[in-house]
Parts: C-alpha cells; sequence; structure tokens
C-alpha cells in the first residue's frame, strides 16, 4: 500500500505531496484538476517507470489502443513536463508500506554522439545523430536498487532499453485466487 507520495513537475501537477494514505482514498475535483494525472504517476511508480508503459497513455487515460508508438517527436514527450518545461526532471516518489521508499525520475536529454554515420559508397555525411532524443528513466527502492531505462528515439523508430522487469507493487501480491482455503 501507498502511504505517502510527492509528483513534481509532472504534467499539471508542479509540486503535490499528500500523505498519509489509507487502504481506501477519495480522489475528487473538477474536470482537469489533476485526477488521471495523480494515477498515472503511481501508474509509473509502481511499474519502476519502464519507457514502454509511459509511452502508452491508452493504458491509464482508456483512449483507443495504439500500441507502441512507431515515431514520437519532442511534441509528445513534453507534455509528461509541468508548463512543458522539459529542462526540469520530473520526479515521483513515494514510501510504500512493503518496498519501502520508492523514487522515479524522468529527464528528457538529447543524446550526444561522436559517430557520425556516412554513406558508404562516398563517404559523406548521412545524418548528424545528435539531434536523437532520449527520455531517460531512473528508479530506485531498497530492493532492486538503482535501475535505469531509456526511450531513445532515432528518425526512424523508438528504440527502449530497460532491464529486465520488475514491478515493485506486485512485489508482494499473490495472483492466485483462493476459494474457501482450495486454490481455485
Amino acid at each position: 500500500m501507498i502511504e505517502q507520495l510527492h509528483v513534481r513537475n509532472f504534467r499539471g501537477l508542479k509540486d503535490l505531496e499528500i500523505g498519509p494514505l489509507s487502504r481506501v482514498n477519495l480522489v475528487a475535483g473538477m474536470n482537469n484538476a489533476g485526477k488521471t494525472t495523480l494515477l498515472e504517476a503511481i501508474f509509473l511508480l509502481g511499474n519502476a517507470g519502464y519507457p514502454r508503459v509511459a509511452l502508452n497513455s491508452h493504458l491509464i487515460r482508456l483512449e483507443p489502443d495504439t500500441a507502441v508508438p512507431t515515431s514520437v517527436s519532442e511534441t509528445v514527450w513534453t507534455p509528461f513536463f509541468f508548463a512543458l518545461e522539459t529542462d526540469r526532471a520530473l520526479v515521483i516518489s513515494g514510501r510504500h508500506s512493503s518496498a519501502g521508499t520508492m523514487e522515479l525520475t524522468v529527464e528528457l536529454q538529447r543524446a550526444i554522439t561522436t559517430a557520425i554515420p556516412r554513406s558508404e559508397d562516398k563517404g559523406t555525411l548521412v545524418r548528424d545523430q545528435s539531434g536523437d532524443r532520449v527520455l531517460k528513466f531512473t528508479y530506485t527502492d531498497p530492493v532492486v536498487g538503482l535501475l535505469e531505462s531509456e526511450a531513445r528515439e532515432t528518425a526512424n523508430e523508438i528504440k527502449f532499453h530497460q532491464p529486465g522487469t520488475y514491478i515493485p507493487l506486485l512485489r508482494n501480491v499473490s495472483l492466485t485466487q483462493t476459494y474457501g482455503g482450495r486454490g481455485r
């Protein structure tokens, strides 16, 4: 159970701190007040900030299933950040009853490379890769330590790097339902 939550620079939430939380919490507000954004923050933190999850907003917003996008521009990534200001990292942190203190930091970076691709026939410059955009995710908790993952936009696709699968909020959850003491 999440006991405390702190969200900074995420979508419409500049700095929100809530807690102590209990097993059941009511979130209410006018349209565009940040209710869904709060749920997205919990969802991202609970999934250790995996980029594939972050880039599929339909998972939370119940939009049509678009699967993993084949091309993303900075205009898609900037809405993750409060006031569209990508120069400040967004941070979602909290305290979970079994996972302990958890923190997710997301930064938009421009990849810098010294490699300059050249065509094979003439050796001319094909494309400067320094414009590639990277959405970098850094997650920490006492169980896994540090996890780093990213979504990198290249000219033709998005490449994901994420180590393994770790879902901290499901760590102590049994997915087997029991009825009357017997497994079903």
